[in-house]
């Protein structure tokens, strides 16, 4: 045996949803108001006419509706959010594994390849063939990216990166720099690429190119064809 205030109260501990009219043969404010505080959706006092119990009644029932189609839509843009995530993660996921293959790539690649800002100098990118054609000095071996081309290559390499990069900033196109020779052992091919936004210059790649072995052979190439017009002289 339960008044209708516990009634209410283990109704609502089963289901929060369920609309719940209260109809008492006495009118008492307090009552009245502990009940619409637990969830009464109305308190109805005898005698009553047909005509408001139905009212309360049909009343009742559109908040019923409005909460199951909430919940509905509720569920519904759940179900959207998680297929979004899904999807976010899916190509979260492929976009890593891109990555992972372009550095692979990158790393793998014979020809250097710095990539930086072209407002801070910061550098984004620097594979393994362009840490080692453009020697980045010792104290930097570990950590070079976001740091400026000033601070992680010797004054000679830096030199030339200033020349470079100003007339790539200045020309805003592709520009090939030439070769260039060092220690009077290792001769490298520099050209620039400017990666534009808009008109905008972002960003600078540079590859470095070891042309040694290249310039060796043409000038044996070179020579035996001297020494095969020479022996063609020498024979008439």
């Amino acid at each position: 045996d339960f008044s209708g205030l516990e009634l209410l109260y283990r109704i609502k501990k089963i289901n929060e949803d369920v609309i719940f009219i209260i109809i008492s043969g006495h009118s008492d404010p307090q009552k009245t108001m502990a009940a619409i505080q637990s969830g009464a959706f109305d308190y109805l006092v005898k005698p009553l006419s047909q005509d408001k119990l139905l009212l309360s009644i049909q009343n009742g029932l559109k908040k019923s509706q409005n909460i199951s189609t909430q919940k509905t839509e509720h569920l519904e843009l759940q179900r959207n959010m998680d297929e979004i995530s899904e999807t976010l993660l899916f190509q979260k996921e492929a976009l890593e594994r891109e990555q992972a293959r372009t550095q692979w790539i990158l790393e793998s690649a014979h020809i250097g390849f710095l990539v930086l800002d072209a407002e801070s100098d910061e550098i984004f990118l620097l594979n393994q063939k362009g840490r080692t054609f453009l020697k980045l000095i010792d104290s930097c071996k570990q950590a070079y990216l976001l740091r400026t081309y000033q601070e992680i290559f010797p004054d000679k390499i830096v030199e030339i990166l200033n020349k470079m990069i100003s007339r790539i900033q200045g020309e805003k196109c592709h520009i090939d720099f030439g070769q260039y020779e060092f220690n009077e052992e290792c001769i490298y091919h520099f050209a620039g690429y400017p990666i534009l936004i808009g008109e905008s210059l972002s960003s600078i790649v540079i590859v470095v190119e070891d042309i040694t072995e290249k310039n060796v052979l043409e000038k044996q190439i070179l020579q035996s064809s001297r020494l095969a017009d020479i022996g063609e002289l020498a024979a008439v």
